[in-house]
């Protein structure tokens, strides 16, 4: 199984980009998540909240992005929850079928999904982009 997650990926690298560019007000996020919801036929797309929380959430129908420098990696890690809850309603949070959502979703936002920072995700996350070859085995001290 863990080959053709590994070839879909692959397959799909050189997608075009969505990307509507930098996020920094509440309309921006709102655009990146309806041109996801688009790409992605996610009807209808999760309401976006801003807010001062120092971590992001989701539900099936809503994104709670905290304001940070890193709302972009938020917006999309967390609309692989909203894929995840969508395509695969009973998976684990953070397992294979989010990775392989999560993947997608760096794959048309950025046009190449080895262009996430996957160093900066949960272990388990990471260590599955490194098993499918998305990024470096070699993870900061910081992180480990």
């Amino acid at each position: 199984m863990r080959e053709c997650v590994v070839a879909r990926v692959r397959r799909r690298a050189q997608a075009p980009m969505i990307r509507p560019g930098p996020l920094h007000t509440h309309r921006d996020v709102c655009n990146a998540v309806e041109a996801l919801s688009q790409h992605f036929r996610v009807w209808p797309a999760p309401s976006v909240v801003l807010t001062r929380a120092t971590r992001s959430f989701a539900t099936r129908r809503q994104l709670r992005i905290c304001r940070c420098p890193s709302m972009e990696n938020d917006v999309l890690h967390e609309f692989a929850h909203v894929l995840t809850y969508v395509r695969a309603p009973l998976a684990r949070a953070h397992g294979p079928e989010f990775c392989t959502h999560l993947a997608e979703a760096a794959r048309v936002w950025y046009g190449d999904a080895t262009k996430y920072p996957w160093r900066k995700e949960y272990v388990g996350v990471w260590r599955w982009a490194v098993r499918v070859r998305l990024t470096s085995p070699l993870r900061p001290k910081i992180f480990s």
